[in-house]
């Protein structure tokens, strides 16, 4: 059991409380496994009626999986990424087909595994403060935990500029990508959290769903904060109309952009791991048409096989262990189809 969830039980009731907040909850090994253990455990049990999901800080949800100890662990030992990502994403997996209510409570920063938490859950909250972002690109990673999935739903490409760049995005776009379902002021949290813990819950997992969707639209408030995305989305629809990964970033070289928060996301791009950058434009135009099983399948199999490049353990280091922000990427690998074989 991890001492950085915390589970309890109130009114038929499961919670799950990410409480490690000095790395804004990321996700450690004994954290996921925990929070599998408890859900399977509630699944089976009558008296639960649904489960939340929600953070002990208001900073963060969930800022992703916790590369920092992942990549001291995988010097220790080459395979305890593979562990890891085989726990994550069977727990990213499970959620999505879990027969009882899940809310999500995404307060604060969302990214990475956070989202992957998230996302398959059945009710997704945002308040004001959310951020939201798959950045890992700029670790020499690819935005993984269903990533092909949930990117491929957003509309005009959106998700492909969003995984290639790892731009961030607030709570009202996360509404226009199809990434959260309600938006509620920060302060309707505790109330509404209030009001699910004294509903009167019926033997009916259908009626149960339609209560929580009740209670949560009683306070959504769309629009609560200003948009990012929805006012560029022709612009970014432009930035991605190409059939090719090199005619892509042939553009994108020469790209200048009006707005900052374009001209930003560009930037990270080329900041990025060049060889995970071709592998997400593969990843995400040609997954598709790919089923939710699918998606998990190749998506753990491409994580395993990163965890053993030099890229991704540099990306880490730079960025999160020596901090000096100047990854030595490798040439821009010819042939990726053994990330996705």
């Amino acid at each position: 059991m991890s001492f950085d969830v915390i589970t309890e039980i109130n009114n038929q009731v499961g919670i799950i409380i990410l409480d490690a907040p000095k790395k804004l909850n990321s996700l450690s090994l004994e954290m996921i496994q925990t929070m599998t253990e408890k859900l399977q455990e509630w699944e089976l049990n009558k008296d639960i009626k649904a489960v939340i999901f929600k953070s002990s800080q208001d900073r963060a949800f969930c800022a992703g999986g916790d590369v920092k100890s992942l990549y001291h662990s995988m010097l220790k030992s080459p395979d305890f990424a593979k562990e890891f990502f085989k726990h994550e994403y069977f727990l990213d997996h499970y959620i999505h087909q879990y027969k009882k209510p899940i809310i999500c409570l995404a307060h604060g920063i969302t990214m990475g595994g956070g989202i992957g938490i998230m996302n398959g859950c059945s009710h997704r909250v945002v308040t004001e403060t959310t951020i939201m972002a798959m950045p890992e690109i700029t670790i020499g990673l690819f935005p993984d935990v269903g990533g092909t999935y949930f990117l491929n739903k957003m509309p005009d490409r959106l998700g492909l500029f969003l995984g290639l760049t790892g731009a961030r995005i607030n709570s009202n776009d996360a509404l226009f990508c199809q990434l959260a379902d309600f938006l509620i002021p920060s302060q309707e949290l505790s109330p509404l959290e209030d009001k699910i813990l004294n509903t009167q819950w019926t033997e009916n997992n259908k009626e149960n769903y339609n209560i929580i969707h009740r209670l949560i639209s009683e306070v959504h408030t769309p629009k609560l904060v200003s948009e990012t995305i929805i006012t560029l989305s022709e612009e970014i629809k432009k930035l991605t109309s190409f059939d090719s990964f090199e005619s892509l970033f042939e553009n994108w070289k020469t790209y200048k952009s009006n707005n900052k928060w374009i001209n930003s996301a560009l930037e990270n791009f080329f900041k990025g791991s060049p060889t995970s950058a071709k592998i997400i434009f593969k990843q995400i135009t040609e997954g598709k048409k790919l089923s939710l099983d699918e998606v998990f399948q190749r998506e753990l199999h491409m994580a395993h096989t990163f965890s053993d490049s030099a890229d991704f353990k540099e990306g880490v280091r730079a960025l999160l262990i020596d901090k000096d922000n100047s990854p030595q990427w490798a040439p821009l690998a010819q042939n990726i189809n053994h990330y996705f074989n």
